[in-house]
């Protein structure tokens, strides 16, 4: 048997509960996007070219039950947008079109950085309704 010690050790700190948004320990790079994306809810998104502010967390909405959506366009190039109310720092260019748009009842138009040019995605527009479709990877 061992001999007692004069300085016990100290008890082991409890272990926080994990975040209930908190990735799962199976998540894609992409999925810790998306949740991370949701969890900012006061940080600004940036341009990934020129870091100019795009829009902010607390814009993220969820459009046909979710804020981040993966779609293909017609010449195969897969696309992760994150819903957005606002994205104030985007500029809009072209005319409104419903051709393969990825929202049923919603036009859209191309969305580019307001400094740079950078394509950052879409605008859709639907009625009196309308919201960012921001390219997450595109974002910072």
């Amino acid at each position: 048997m061992p001999a007692p010690t004069s300085n016990p050790s100290p008890a082991p700190a409890p272990v926080p509960a994990p975040s209930p948004n908190a990735p799962s320990p199976n998540a894609t790079p992409t999925d810790e996007l998306v949740t991370a994306t949701l969890d900012q809810l006061d940080d600004t998104f940036r341009c990934r070219s020129c870091q100019h502010g795009i829009t902010a967390g607390r814009f993220a909405i969820e459009v046909d039950g979710a804020h981040a959506h993966t779609f293909r366009n017609p010449v195969g190039w897969s696309f992760r947008l994150g819903c957005f109310a606002e994205a104030p720092g985007a500029a809009v260019s072209g005319t409104a079109t419903y051709e393969h748009t990825w929202f049923p009842g919603y036009a859209w138009r191309f969305a580019h950085c307001g400094a740079c040019g950078n394509h950052l995605g879409w605008w859709f527009v639907g009625g009196a309704d309308a919201f960012a479709g921001l390219v997450l990877t595109r974002l910072m």
